[in-house]
């Protein structure tokens, strides 16, 4: 929209001004609901896996102790070798 002489002398300005602000701000208003939407939904996807990690890890746990705990002594002990050498 462009504005000419005549639109500033018949005060019209302030009403294309007024339209433009309030299609921006519509847009503004629009495009966080859809951030806030994603986030949502990102939280939710986050929070499912998440849950089955803990669950497959608890499962694991139960089923075979000892190769857990063989692995948790293996990375401690390349974590103490890689620490050692400093």
């Amino acid at each position: 929209m462009s504005v000419t002489q005549q639109d500033i002398k018949e005060g019209k300005i302030n009403d294309q001004l007024e339209n433009q602000l309030e299609s921006l701000s519509a847009q503004v208003e629009a495009g966080m609901e859809q951030g806030r939407a994603r986030m949502a939904e990102w939280r939710a996807v986050a929070s499912e896996k998440t849950r089955q990690a803990k669950e497959s890890l608890d499962t694991m746990a139960r089923e075979r102790p000892w190769q857990l705990v063989g692995g948790a002594v293996a990375l401690g002990f390349v974590f103490g070798l890689i620490c050692g050498r400093r």
